[in-house]
C-alpha cells in the first residue's frame, strides 16, 4: 500500500497455497523493486503457506509473523 498516493497492490485468488504465495511474493518484489537497496517488512498471520519451509522469499522482503491471536494488529473495516 502507498497511502500517500492512495494506491494499493492486490492479488485476488480463488484459493491460496504455497505455490501461489511464492508467485505473489515474487511479483510483489518485482512490482515494488524490492531488493538489497529497498526492503519491505511484511506482517503475516501464521497460515500454513506463510510459515512453510518451502517459501521462496525474495531478497529484501522480511516476513514478520504476527502472534496467533492479535486482533489489535488487524485493520478495522467499517460496515454500513
Amino acid at each position: 500500500m502507498q497511502p500517500q498516493k492512495g494506491e494499493t497492490y492486490w492479488w485476488l485468488l480463488p484459493y491460496v497455497n504455497t505455490e501461489l504465495f511464492n508467485r505473489g511474493l515474487k511479483d510483489f518484489a518485482e512490482h515494488f523493486q524490492v531488493g538489497p537497496n529497498k526492503r519491505v517488512i511484511l506482517p503475516l498471520d501464521q497460515a500454513g503457506w506463510h510459515t512453510t519451509e518451502k517459501l521462496q522469499v525474495p531478497q529484501g522482503i522480511h516476513l514478520l509473523p504476527l502472534p496467533p491471536y492479535s486482533p489489535h494488529w488487524l485493520p478495522t473495516k467499517k460496515v454500513a
